[in-house]
């Protein structure tokens, strides 16, 4: 059986930079229903379905796997403000901020790389 919903809960927290007893803890969750949930032991039920959406600010059909978009941008307020004020910056400045925003997410790629390490060492530590 497909653990789309425990794949996704692990690709957030891992973009989040949080390990699993930090994500329990944030969510008052015990460390090994996050675990459960990550590994399709358990499916959680709709409330919590719904507490880790909004605690990821996602869709719950995105954390479901019924979409890949993550939030449905046409609701998205901030996303068209960003876009109208990035219309409004001179060609040199779009460019800085893109830049800005490749470094960023390349430093977010590093440190998910690290915390992938960390995963796999606690998770080879805890058995």
């Amino acid at each position: 059986m497909d653990n789309l919903f425990g794949e996704r809960l692990r690709q957030l927290r891992k973009e989040a930079g949080f390990r699993q007893d930090e994500l329990a803890s944030s969510l008052n969750f015990a460390r090994a229903t996050i675990s459960y949930y990550e590994t399709g032991t358990r499916i959680p039920d709709i409330q919590k379905i719904c507490i880790i959406a909004d605690f990821f600010n996602v869709s719950v059909d995105y954390i479901l796997g019924r979409t890949d978009m993550k939030k449905f941008i046409a609701t998205n307020n901030e996303v068209m403000d960003f876009f109208e004020m990035f219309k409004l910056l001179s060609r040199t400045k779009q460019n800085e901020l893109l830049l800005s925003i490749r470094t960023l997410r390349q430093q977010q790629k590093e440190e998910l790389r690290v915390a992938e390490r960390i995963d796999k060492l606690d998770d080879f530590v805890t058995k």
